[in-house]
């Protein structure tokens, strides 16, 4: 039996039945009680062209205004509304690119009316100023950067406010004497908070960039009502000159006094194996302050024991005894000088950093071995996979081969980066394959079966001390 659809469709566009016959005429489907559709992406169709009459999930039904033809489609897709204009009234497609037109521009306008709209007087100068400082701080910006006119024009141009209204823009110096208060709190906030503590622990280390050094200083405590761990920095400071054992031992000292930190309160301040570090807090320690303290008490108690005999003897002898006046200033050096300095600076005790000590072993201990076997292959092994990175790093030609052909860069080693050895000779490992023929094109000694069975034993014997530097640098 023939299958027919028959449509009875009302003009006041109030009620839409459908006739549906499927092998019986008698079967009827009503849908006249859906809801109205909302407009779709491609409402401007429905204002002058079509009218909405049923919607089932993304199916969408419409009835020409110019020819009452029902129209099925996707709330999706405009492409079957599209088409029948452009079949069946072929004059409308200008009137309906125009429609497009009008709905683009009130849509953008729309958008922009909701980023910008409001007054410009929410915009404050201090809002401002805490949203340039934040960024600038956080992303660690040079100051400058808020005085860049490109910078400036993005700030008007999201907040909404003209070129009149550059005054509520902050320069330098709004952001310099910010940053000074903002220091100056948070010293003031730390310095209460430690007090309240009744153990803490920091750390400190060194590092130069750019021919300056610094050291660093951290301190944490955990809290002993809720046991939190909290974290905070305590200062980044300039070393000026070598990194001696004085230089380290003042500017820790600096330090803990900046924060009001009595050295009884600090369990350990850790560092690494550093002999510059040990030579510090060996020569500054709280027990040598302690007990140099207790021997000036002694010695003072015991001259004035003496002079209250001398002033019980004879007085005879103090009428002949003849005064001489000497000049004490040439025997005050200035090496005596610093030194009464160096004796009010007094260290918390020391302990040497773990991931450090594990990554002496992996790198400085491991090179102690006298084995002849094991220095041969391992010095053979070595060397021709350096020569593969030193190429690599310093040649643009070598590492564009190697990336084509392993698709991937090959990181070069470096003593001051922990695990980088075991990293890059698992790397060289894991493309075993790919590299024998990159070796060979760039006319470098390959390995041979027994140097890779050593790399490969190499990173199974060091991937423990590997593992646990990661989770503890992680931590």
């Amino acid at each position: 039996m023939d299958r027919f659809v028959t449509k009875k469709i009302r003009l006041d566009l109030e009620t839409v039945a459908t006739e549906e016959n499927v092998d019986d005429p008698r079967s009827i489907i009503d849908r006249s009680n859906q809801a109205p559709l909302e407009a779709p992406s491609f409402k401007y169709l429905f204002n002058d062209f079509y009218k909405v009459l049923t919607v089932e999930g993304k199916k969408l039904s419409a009835i020409c205004q110019n020819c009452q033809k029902v129209v099925n489609g996707s709330t999706n897709s405009s492409g079957n509304f599209l088409s029948h204009i452009k079949l069946k009234h072929n004059l409308l497609m200008q009137k309906v690119k125009e429609a497009r037109k009008r709905h683009d521009v009130s849509k953008t306008t729309e958008i922009q009316t909701k980023l910008f709209s409001g007054p410009a007087k929410k915009w404050s100068k201090e809002k401002i100023g805490d949203l340039v400082f934040n960024y600038i701080i956080q992303e660690m910006r040079p100051l400058i950067t808020c005085e860049k006119p490109a910078f400036r024009q993005l700030i008007l141009g999201l907040t909404g406010l003209t070129s009149a209204d550059s005054v509520l823009l902050p320069d330098r110096n709004y952001i310099s004497k910010k940053l000074n208060t903002s220091y100056t709190n948070y010293i003031s906030m730390l310095t209460s908070l430690l007090i309240k503590q009744q153990y803490i622990c920091t750390t400190a280390d060194i590092w130069s960039t750019n021919n300056k050094s610094y050291l660093g200083m951290t301190c944490h405590f955990i809290e002993e009502i809720s046991y939190t761990r909290h974290s905070y920095v305590l200062g980044c400071r300039r070393i000026k000159g070598g990194h001696n054992y004085l230089n380290i031992a003042e500017v820790i000292n600096e330090i803990t006094q900046t924060f009001q930190i009595i050295n009884s309160k600090i369990t350990h301040t850790i560092t690494d194996n550093a002999s510059n570090f040990g030579k510090a807090f060996w020569t500054f320690s709280t027990t040598l302050c302690e007990k140099s303290n207790t021997n000036d008490v002694v010695n003072l108690s015991s001259d004035s024991d003496s002079n209250t005999i001398g002033d019980n003897g004879d007085s005879e002898y103090d009428e002949y005894c003849e005064i001489q006046h000497v000049d004490l200033y040439p025997l005050l050096s200035e090496e005596s000088n610093e030194h009464s300095e160096d004796i009010s600076i007094c260290l918390p005790d020391h302990m040497k950093c773990c991931a450090h000590t594990l990554n002496l072993i992996a790198t400085t201990d491991i090179a102690k071995i006298t084995d002849r076997s094991y220095l041969q292959i391992s010095k053979g092994t070595f060397e021709k996979l350096f020569k593969f990175w030193n190429l690599v790093s310093r040649s643009t030609a070598a590492s564009d081969t190697v990336s084509d052909k392993c698709n991937c860069k090959f990181p070069v080693p470096v003593i001051t980066r922990w695990n980088s050895i075991y990293d890059a000779a698992k790397k060289i490992l894991f493309y075993k394959e790919k590299l024998i023929p990159v070796f060979e094109e760039l006319k470098l000694n390959k390995l041979k079966t027994t140097e890779w069975l050593f790399l490969k034993e190499y990173c199974e014997v060091m991937e423990p001390l590997a593992s646990a530097l990661d989770k503890l640098q992680g931590e």
